[in-house]
């Protein structure tokens, strides 16, 4: 860094953090800062800006994370840094250490922000699961506001939001009870007046002045921002304490901590409330609890252990976990929205679209007709894996438009950067957590926190959610409409764990998966089989759905390797199961490590195989080192087939694949292409194999076998009766009601496109494949 932003001439490193103290100072006090980034860009040249412009996004992309930086500082950093917020105050402590010196306790400090402990994940299933030798819960209500922290030494008050900003200047809070605002006044009124330090951990919500009840994130207002004009007022709802009069208790359990909570103030309704705390011991009463959330519109519920210490930034194994309806399948409606438009990513996604406009179609009162117009709902970023993204980014490529397309009916603002027919588009399964008011988008409603599940690719363009559909769950004219279908059962919790289990004394915690975060297995634990990998380092991305990536690496162990959290320029190979996280993918794109399948792992590690490594077989990496690639390249050709080794079925297997895998890599072949390609196998006439190649046909008997000698003779079956068919099959004995039916929908179809469709026997096909020929019809 220190070549990349000092130039000697005119600025030095010193200069730089002047520079950026500055910045930080300017924005503070809401000054412009115009003056100093004019005087700063006229000292450096293009490579220095860009470096500093890096800084300033806080994202050098040097592919060093934040756990690396601290790391290499001290091993205590990473967590000081947790508990303080404070980059100056890491750098002052463990600046001048090294990492062997000894530890410094760490203390949480009054005015200092204080990374929040997190909860894990939980589906409302998976509760039974957690009661173990009778031990009692804490279940609380997840409260849909911004999490926050309260400190205050001496009369003096400071207001942090999750992210460490201090919002205690903004207008309705305040330093001090005598300044007038609004918070800090009523505060003061309602503290324990034995205290004189307290931090309370816990989430500001608005209050309706009015109506005396609380909103949410999903309502038009910041909480961080609210004035004595707004419909709310900033409330403190505590649910945990981290300092009493002088007192660190984050290494004092739950149970213990809310002890503390209790005495520390005198709630008053609006401005400073505890959070309600309920002791559960049976899976019954918090299935109880969660459906009471649900009839409140409540965000779900919050479980913690009575044990639970404070964990500053720690979500796994935290001991606190968060169940909502949208973590479960069937509990959350789901909806099928069709992509309208695209926006542009940044970063890994950076010139590509990755992030989608979805919306609703019309509803048609004739259901034959086509839906003609459609009307924006939301924008939606998350949800799709990198395969999917390459699936849309490959279909909409030559149909993007920089114009907005007739029938579309977009949002107000955030336009998208460019858009999509309908026809040429796809339809998302997209699950949100509610259904929001809004001004935005023309439905006057849009959706929160949406994310895609998965690609209908078995949908057509018309089959999206209607407008009709959409209104349904529309229930009242609240701002707010949860998605939820229906409450839970007790039927609905896997594994349930009685009395009688709990008297065993067998923890039945270990079963839990909330996530599947790696697990580190302790060398100890390990009986060593073989010296097959000994002096090897591996590197171990993650597994697939055979071996985990903690199965991958007791196996390397178990055969002497080193297994290492990243590769390094000694690494031996990298192990990948699943090769679309994006971790796998730039690894793999790099070209620079051999990366192999779990199914090499499994061959080399069987018992007949382990007197040596074995060499790797072109199918089993996804990518290989520049070495090993000219290795392979002498040994196979490009369709895996060995140039000095006899074949076998498996090997003659891989080489088939591998062919269907590159012709799938192809682009299809359009008819008029297929037809010429015709012309040339068959010297100039029609293949007698490819008689109803051209022709889209619709059978109204499902099940007739005519059916599949009009498919094996090229023809296209369409399921549903549209404008892309040629022909409706019918079969001999049809019912004259049923071919009336059939007439009327064929003769709507005309009316609205001009498009004639014949009617015809299936015994035409018959007589057509029979001469290999299209006979007279």
């Amino acid at each position: 860094m220190r070549n990349r932003l000092q130039n000697d001439d005119c600025l030095t490193i010193q200069d730089i953090n002047i520079f950026l103290d500055d910045v930080a100072k300017y924005n503070e006090l809401n000054y412009k800062k115009d003056e100093l980034f004019i005087h700063i860009i006229r000292k450096i040249n293009a490579i220095e800006l860009k470096w500093l412009t890096r800084i300033l996004l806080k994202d050098l992309k040097l592919n060093l994370s934040q756990k690396k930086m601290f790391k290499a500082m001290h091993p205590d950093a990473g967590e000081f840094f947790n508990v303080t917020s404070n980059l100056q105050r890491v750098c002052d402590r463990y600046s001048t250490l090294h990492s062997e010196e000894i530890d410094i306790p760490i203390q949480i400090e009054i005015f200092s922000h204080i990374k929040p402990m997190l909860l894990e994940r939980l589906k409302i299933e998976q509760i039974g699961q957690l009661f173990t030798e009778c031990q009692q819960l804490y279940v609380q209500i997840k409260f849909d506001g911004e999490r926050s922290q309260l400190h205050m030494k001496n009369g003096k008050y400071k207001y942090f939001s999750r992210q460490g900003y201090d919002i205690t200047n903004n207008s309705s809070y305040g330093e001090y009870p005598d300044s007038g605002r609004f918070l800090t006044s009523n505060i003061a009124l309602l503290l324990n007046k034995n205290i004189h330090t307290i931090i309370l951990d816990g989430e500001l919500m608005g209050w309706h002045k009015r109506n005396k009840n609380f909103g949410s994130k999903g309502y038009s207002y910041d909480v961080k921002k609210l004035t004595e004009k707004s419909n709310y007022q900033p409330c403190f709802v505590a649910y945990d304490i981290l300092i009493y009069n002088d007192e660190h208790l984050i290494n004092k359990v739950y149970s213990e901590r809310l002890n503390y909570l209790k005495s520390a103030f005198t709630e008053k309704e609006g401005i400073l409330m505890m959070c309600k705390t309920k002791t559960v011991s049976n899976v019954n009463e918090i299935v109880d609890a969660f459906n009471v959330a649900l009839d409140n519109n409540d965000e779900g519920i919050v479980i913690k252990k009575c044990n639970a210490l404070y964990k500053p930034n720690v979500r796994e194994k935290s001991g606190c976990f968060k169940i909502k309806a949208e973590y479960s399948d069937q509990l959350i409606q789901d909806l099928d929205l069709i992509i309208l438009g695209g926006y542009y990513g940044e970063g890994v996604h950076s010139g590509q679209v990755s992030s989608f406009l979805v919306g609703v179609a019309n509803s048609c009162i004739n259901k034959s007709k086509l839906p003609s117009k459609f009307f924006a709902v939301v924008k939606v970023a998350s949800g799709l894996s990198d395969a999917d993204l390459k699936i849309i980014q490959k279909k909409f490529k030559p149909h993007w438009m920089d114009k907005k397309p007739i029938g579309i009916v977009g949002p107000t603002s955030q336009l998208p950067d460019v858009w999509i027919s309908p026809r040429e588009s796809l339809i998302v399964l997209l699950r949100a957590t509610e259904i929001i008011k809004t001004k935005v988008y023309p439905l006057g409603y849009s959706m929160r926190f949406p994310r895609i599940l998965k690609i209908r690719l078995d949908k057509s363009w018309f089959d999206a959610c209607s407008l009709n559909e959409f209104s349904t769950l529309i229930k009242d004219k609240k701002v707010v409409q949860k998605l939820t279908k229906r409450k839970v059962t007790t039927a609905d919790i896997d594994d349930v764990i009685d009395n009688e289990k709990c008297n065993t004394g067998k923890s039945l915690v270990s079963s839990l998966k909330v996530y599947d975060p790696f697990f580190h297995a302790k060398k100890e634990d390990i009986v060593p089989i073989s010296r097959l990998f000994e002096g090897k380092k591996f590197c171990v991305i993650n597994g697939d759905d055979e071996l985990s990536k903690n199965d991958i690496t007791v196996l390397l162990k178990r055969h002497m390797a080193e297994v290492l959290q990243n590769p390094g320029i000694d690494t031996f190979c990298i192990l990948v199961g699943n090769p679309e996280t994006l971790k796998a993918q730039n690894i793999i794109l790099s070209n620079k490590y051999d990366v192999a399948k779990p199914i090499w792992l499994k061959r080399v590690t069987r018992s007949e195989n382990l007197s040596k490594i074995q060499e790797f077989y072109p199918w089993e990496l996804f990518a290989s080192c520049p070495a090993t690639k000219r290795k392979l390249e002498d040994i196979y050709d490009q369709y895996f087939d060995s140039y000095i080794e006899d074949t076998n079925e498996k090997c003659l297997m891989k080489s088939i694949e591998k062919i269907d895998e590159m012709l799938e890599d192809k682009s299809e072949l359009s008819l008029l292409e297929m037809k010429k390609l015709d012309e040339l196998m068959f010297e100039g006439s029609v293949s007698p194999f490819s008689i109803f190649r051209g022709i889209t046909g619709y059978f109204y008997k499902k099940d007739d076998i005519e059916k599949f000698s009009f498919k094996f003779m090229s023809g296209r079956e369409s399921k549903k009766l549209n404008t892309s068919i040629d022909y409706v099959f019918v079969a001999d004995d049809i019912s004259v009601d049923a071919l009336q039916k059939i007439k009327g929908d064929l003769s709507n179809i005309y009316n609205n496109t001009r498009k004639s469709i014949l009617i015809i026997r299936t015994k035409w096909i018959c007589d057509c494949f029979t001469n290999r020929e299209l006979c007279s019809s």
